[in-house]
Protein backbone atom coordinates (compact mmCIF):
# COMPACT_ATOMS: atom_id res chain seq x y z
CA UNK A 1 0.00 0.00 0.00
CA UNK A 2 2.45 2.74 1.06
CA UNK A 3 4.20 1.52 -2.74
CA UNK A 4 1.03 2.94 -4.05
CA UNK A 5 0.95 6.22 -2.20
CA UNK A 6 4.77 7.21 -3.51
CA UNK A 7 4.14 6.20 -6.94
CA UNK A 8 0.97 9.09 -7.10
CA UNK A 9 3.18 11.48 -5.93
CA UNK A 10 5.15 11.17 -8.99
CA UNK A 11 1.26 10.99 -11.23
CA UNK A 12 -0.51 13.56 -13.06
CA UNK A 13 -2.51 14.02 -9.70
CA UNK A 14 0.17 16.35 -8.33
CA UNK A 15 1.19 18.60 -10.45
CA UNK A 16 4.55 19.46 -11.72
CA UNK A 17 5.46 22.20 -13.64
CA UNK A 18 7.15 22.17 -16.86
CA UNK A 19 10.34 23.70 -17.53
CA UNK A 20 10.07 26.90 -19.22
CA UNK A 21 11.34 27.20 -22.75
CA UNK A 22 14.64 28.41 -23.56
CA UNK A 23 12.87 31.06 -26.47
CA UNK A 24 11.05 32.78 -23.41
CA UNK A 25 13.90 33.73 -21.27
CA UNK A 26 15.85 34.43 -24.67
CA UNK A 27 13.34 37.23 -25.06
CA UNK A 28 13.59 38.50 -21.75
CA UNK A 29 16.93 39.06 -21.98
CA UNK A 30 16.89 41.15 -25.97
CA UNK A 31 14.20 43.30 -23.88
CA UNK A 32 16.20 43.98 -20.96
CA UNK A 33 18.93 44.69 -23.39
CA UNK A 34 16.72 46.92 -25.67
CA UNK A 35 15.76 48.88 -22.68
CA UNK A 36 19.20 49.26 -20.99
CA UNK A 37 20.15 50.97 -24.35
CA UNK A 38 17.19 53.09 -24.62
CA UNK A 39 18.54 54.02 -21.03
CA UNK A 40 21.85 54.36 -22.38
CA UNK A 41 21.09 56.49 -25.61
CA UNK A 42 18.54 58.61 -23.19
CA UNK A 43 21.31 59.56 -20.29
CA UNK A 44 22.63 62.77 -19.26
CA UNK A 45 26.26 63.15 -20.24
CA UNK A 46 28.60 63.55 -17.27
CA UNK A 47 28.84 67.16 -18.21
CA UNK A 48 25.24 67.45 -17.89
CA UNK A 49 24.68 65.64 -14.74
CA UNK A 50 23.97 67.86 -11.43
CA UNK A 51 26.33 67.41 -8.43
CA UNK A 52 25.97 68.24 -5.42
CA UNK A 53 28.50 70.40 -3.49
CA UNK A 54 28.65 71.84 0.03
CA UNK A 55 27.99 75.38 0.59
CA UNK A 56 28.76 76.76 4.01
CA UNK A 57 27.00 79.56 5.85
CA UNK A 58 25.31 80.50 9.18
CA UNK A 59 22.58 78.93 10.72
CA UNK A 60 20.49 81.82 10.69
CA UNK A 61 21.06 82.79 6.96
CA UNK A 62 19.99 78.67 5.94
CA UNK A 63 16.95 79.43 7.58
CA UNK A 64 15.82 82.77 6.14
CA UNK A 65 17.03 80.98 2.55
CA UNK A 66 14.68 78.19 3.25
CA UNK A 67 11.88 80.00 4.53
CA UNK A 68 12.19 81.89 1.61
CA UNK A 69 12.26 78.88 -0.75
CA UNK A 70 9.10 77.74 0.59
CA UNK A 71 7.53 81.15 0.23
CA UNK A 72 8.13 80.57 -3.24
CA UNK A 73 7.48 77.04 -3.61
CA UNK A 74 11.06 75.78 -4.58
CA UNK A 75 13.36 73.18 -2.82
CA UNK A 76 16.32 75.04 -1.20
CA UNK A 77 18.60 73.55 -3.81
CA UNK A 78 16.49 75.15 -6.81
CA UNK A 79 16.11 78.33 -4.71
CA UNK A 80 19.75 78.71 -4.26
CA UNK A 81 20.62 77.77 -7.78
CA UNK A 82 17.86 80.70 -9.00
CA UNK A 83 19.59 83.49 -6.60
CA UNK A 84 22.95 82.26 -7.86
CA UNK A 85 21.68 82.21 -11.62
CA UNK A 86 19.70 85.51 -11.48
CA UNK A 87 23.86 87.23 -10.02
CA UNK A 88 25.41 85.75 -13.14
CA UNK A 89 23.37 86.64 -16.09
CA UNK A 90 22.66 90.25 -14.47
CA UNK A 91 19.10 89.71 -13.56
CA UNK A 92 17.40 91.42 -10.81
CA UNK A 93 17.13 88.51 -8.54
CA UNK A 94 13.15 90.49 -7.44
CA UNK A 95 12.08 89.70 -10.88
CA UNK A 96 13.29 86.75 -10.83
CA UNK A 97 10.63 85.42 -8.30
CA UNK A 98 8.06 87.37 -9.16
CA UNK A 99 4.32 85.29 -8.45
Amino acid sequence: MSHDFLTSLHSQVIGVPAEKPVEKSAKKIAARASKEKLARKNAVTEEERHRTIGVSMAPQLHERAAGRAREVGLSFSRYVQWCIEAELDGEALAERFKM
